[in-house]
């Protein structure tokens, strides 16, 4: 096998690879939202305590990202093979999802920190 069959092998893989993120991007932060509106719903179960509006509103933020996360990152899916625009949308979604991931570190931070 020639050097260009390498490149094309490769090219190939990594094209499989930025696919496979993109469907577990999509799945878990499909996912994510849903886990977020159950903290809202199991904080506003218990009106006890003071900070439960700033962790309300920070998980609410939460699960719009998260929706924004998954709606992007299937327009990558959707979207034609080795195009500029799929490369944006794959690198939009992954911020999203980071960002997303990153706020609901923190409001879980303050749940444990609150209510416990």
């Amino acid at each position: 096998m020639n050097l260009r069959g390498f490149g094309a092998m490769e090219s190939s893989v990594k094209e499989e690879v930025e696919a496979s993120i993109s469907v577990d991007v999509f799945s878990v932060s499909a996912a994510m939202v849903g886990v977020c509106l159950t903290v809202i719903q199991l904080i506003q179960m218990n009106a006890n305590q003071k900070a439960n509006t700033i962790v309300d509103e920070i998980l609410a933020f939460d699960s719009i990202v998260f929706m924004t996360a998954c709606v992007v990152s299937f327009l990558a899916l959707k979207s034609k093979r080795r195009s500029r625009f799929k490369k944006i949308l794959e690198n939009t979604s992954d911020g999203c999802f980071l960002l997303a991931i990153s706020t609901m570190v923190v409001a879980i931070t303050l749940v444990v920190y609150t209510f416990f």
